[in-house]
């Protein structure tokens, strides 16, 4: 079942200090027109949380988790100054230089007037008046960190030769979705897209669809989005709304849709998590039939699932007879860690498979040991095609773990437990089907029940 997971919403960004000089050009020369250059202290308000010993995320980075901001070389802000109600500067542009952490451009006090105010924007744009608006596609880098709108708020009336602080906070609300795929649902070889719906972009763009910039660990996804109230800080995404669309391949999947209004505000990071269900081709399998019981034609590979393929030799989907036959939350018929409908074979069942197959060698009159292994196969993956005649079988030499983890004979011999305990012949050991290039076995293992092994389930007609 598809599940959205509401972490946690984070309070908004309060007003802090500025730091980091800014160093601005010496003027190409210097008209009687224009007054002094303009020194600036460039820096980013700091929150306050209402959680001890923590600080406000903020919105500013692209590449890190801890929402700290930070400048990326090259970023212009555009300046504001006003004497009054008259702006005597409007969006004239600072480009700052990650190297020398400086920023650069040629703004002059002007001649004549006494006190002036400033603001200050991010991203620079020569269209002034739509510094607010996000990009719809922030899929990439470049228009993520554009849409990251930061506003300096009005400094008290400054007079010429004061450095003037410039202190940024986010304009707009940052949504952050991490996805979990404990199932391995999606396919890491196909391209993942997630698609943010519901949100405003401007202040006149409507509800849009936003595609989200995924970050570093290829899980996490961030997109800002306007606040239509963008200076009061508020902006609801309506009850009912899906917010997340996933795609990945020809995979497609939705967060449940939202049982109650969300509020976005601005200058806050909100946190959202979405689990990808299980894929349901892994909870059944179509089987081969032998004797009126249906053999899964894939391993095991997490309690209540079948691998993607029979042609896995993964040490981590092995495990000890204990947590396969009587695990904490059994989903198989048996109780075991088999799928639904499902159950893990008996030994005399995996004697009752090998002497019907029609490919197996020489057997001892036990029927518990072949002599050779006609159906051993040589080539990656290496392993044993059981031939039946209602199918084929293939089992993985996927080897085995023991002593805590170290790996044995994978692509050597292959290691299937059994229900059927061996407590009658060795203490603490149970019969198992295994096998290599030479012989084929149902009897017991020689290391106990101390390994990990691979299993393979059932199911009765």
């Amino acid at each position: 079942m598809k599940r959205i997971l509401f972490l946690c919403t984070l309070p908004m960004l309060l007003a802090g200090c500025a730091t980091d000089i800014a160093d601005i050009a010496e003027p190409n020369g210097g008209g009687k027109t224009q007054g002094e250059r303009i020194e600036f202290k460039i820096g980013f308000a700091e929150g306050a949380s209402e959680k001890t010993d923590a600080a406000d995320p903020q919105t500013r980075v692209i590449a890190g988790t801890d929402f700290k901001n930070s400048w990326e070389d090259g970023d212009m802000i555009g300046i504001y100054a006003k004497d009054g109600d008259q702006f005597v500067i409007e969006n004239a542009p600072l480009t700052y230089d990650k190297e020398t952490d400086s920023w650069s451009g040629d703004i002059f006090w002007p001649e004549g007037v006494g006190e002036l105010s400033f603001n200050a924007f991010y991203p620079y744009s020569s269209l002034a008046g739509n510094i607010v608006r996000v990009r719809q596609d922030q899929s990439t880098a470049q228009n993520h960190r554009l849409s990251n709108v930061l506003v300096s708020a009005d400094t008290p009336p400054m007079s010429a030769g004061e450095a003037v602080p410039l202190s940024f906070s986010p304009a707009n609300a940052l949504i952050q979705l991490t996805i979990d795929d404990p199932y391995e649902t999606l396919d890491p070889d196909e391209e993942l897209t997630v698609t943010l719906r519901g949100v405003w972009i401007s202040f006149d763009g409507g509800l849009k669809e936003v595609n989200m910039f995924r970050m570093a660990d290829g899980v996490t996804f961030r997109a800002f989005v306007f606040s239509r109230s963008n200076y009061t800080g508020l902006f609801p995404v309506a009850a009912g709304t899906s917010m997340f669309l996933i795609q990945s391949g020809d995979k497609t999947f939705q967060s449940t849709p939202l049982s109650e209004e969300v509020w976005l505000i601005r200058g806050r990071a909100d946190l959202f998590e979405l689990r990808i269900p299980v894929d349901p081709a892994r909870l059944t399998d179509p089987g081969v039939i032998v004797g009126g019981l249906k053999w899964a034609t894939r391993n095991v590979e997490r309690p209540g699932m079948f691998a993607a393929t029979p042609y896995t030799y993964d040490y981590q989907y092995q495990y000890f007879w204990e947590d396969a036959v009587n695990p904490a939350n059994g989903t198989g018929t048996d109780g075991s860690i088999c799928p639904a409908g499902w159950r893990m074979p008996t030994q005399l069942e995996y004697k009752a498979l090998m002497a019907a197959a029609t490919n197996t060698g020489p057997v001892e009159e036990d029927g518990e040991y072949y002599t050779s292994n006609p159906g051993w196969v040589n080539s990656e993956p290496r392993g044993m095609n059981v031939v039946t005649p209602g199918g084929t079988l293939f089992f993985a030499a996927s080897g085995y773990l023991y002593n805590g983890g170290a790996s044995g004979d994978r692509g050597v011999d292959g290691d299937y437990w059994t229900s059927t305990s061996a407590a009658e012949v060795y203490e603490n050991h149970a019969r198992i089907l295994s096998f290599d290039n030479l012989m084929v076995s149902t009897r017991w293992n020689s290391n106990g029940r101390d390994v990990q092994i691979s299993v393979r389930c059932v199911q009765t007609q």
